[in-house]
């Protein structure tokens, strides 16, 4: 049995997107095409994507410090490890022979 030793990764997404809306773009098309991005920049270091997850964080805020409950959503991203060794780039040897 060849159990391959897998990382993994996360990717906080950013709670607004400043982008300036083409036209005829609507704020769906701004968030699919940055989810796309993001999606495609991991893919192109050999990250799989997983699954996306919403993660609560507590905030105080105000005089009183009020909690105040900030949602973040987290895509997780999967890959062999054998990958990234793959894909490093070896040293030059310093050594004078």
């Amino acid at each position: 049995m060849n159990m391959e030793k897998i990382e993994y990764k996360s990717v906080v997404l950013p709670q607004t997107i400043m982008r300036r809306r083409k036209r005829k773009e609507t704020a769906v098309d701004v968030i699919q095409s940055e989810i796309t991005k993001i999606l495609n920049e991991q893919a192109s270091s050999g990250w799989e994507f997983v699954s996306s997850e919403i993660m609560k964080t507590f905030d105080r805020k105000g005089i009183l410090g009020a909690p105040v409950e900030k949602p973040f959503t987290v895509l997780i991203f999967k890959r062999p490890m054998a990958f990234s060794h793959r894909n490093t780039i070896a040293e030059p040897s310093l050594s004078r022979e």
